[in-house]
C-alpha cells in the first residue's frame, strides 16, 4: 500500500509540474505575442508589423494545434506579410475557414477583405480584414 501511495504521489505531482508549466507557458505566449510568434514559426515579423495578440486551439483529433496572432499595420507591410509567407490569394475559402474570433480573443467577428492560403500538408491561413490595418495570420 506504502509503495502504491508514492506512485500516485509522484504521478500527480508530474502531471500537476506538467500542467503549471502548460499554463505558464501558454500565459507567455499571450503576454508576448511576438515573441511567441518567433518561437513557435522560427521566424520573426516583418518590419512594420506588429502581433497585438496570440491565441491557440486544438484543430483535429489527434491534437494537433493551431496558432493564431492578430496583426497590425499599414495596408502595404500586411499585404507584403502574405508574399512573404508564400501564401496565395483566396479569399472565398478563407472566409469559410475563418475561426471564431469572439471565442480566440474576446473580439467580435471582422469582415474579411482578402484572404490567403497556403498549401502546405496543414494549411496557414492569413485574413486581411475592412480596412486593411489589421490581419489574422493561423499557422499549423
Amino acid at each position: 500500500m506504502k509503495i502504491a501511495y508514492r506512485l500516485l504521489l509522484t504521478v500527480t505531482m508530474l502531471v500537476t509540474a506538467l500542467a503549471i508549466g502548460f499554463g505558464a507557458l501558454q500565459q507567455y505566449r499571450r503576454s508576448y505575442p511576438e515573441l511567441a510568434f518567433a518561437q513557435i514559426t522560427g521566424r520573426t515579423l516583418p518590419a512594420g508589423v506588429r502581433a497585438t495578440a496570440y491565441g491557440w486551439e486544438i484543430n483535429d483529433n489527434f491534437l494537433h494545434v493551431s496558432h493564431y496572432w492578430l496583426l497590425t499595420g499599414s495596408s502595404v507591410q500586411l499585404r507584403q506579410f502574405a508574399s512573404d509567407t508564400s501564401l496565395s490569394e483566396s479569399t472565398e475559402d478563407a472566409r469559410y475557414a475563418l475561426p471564431d474570433m469572439p471565442r480566440l480573443f474576446g473580439r467580435p467577428q471582422l469582415v474579411v477583405a482578402i484572404g490567403y492560403e497556403g498549401d502546405q500538408p496543414r494549411n496557414n491561413w492569413y485574413w486581411l480584414f475592412t480596412g486593411e490595418s489589421e490581419a489574422l495570420y493561423e499557422y499549423n
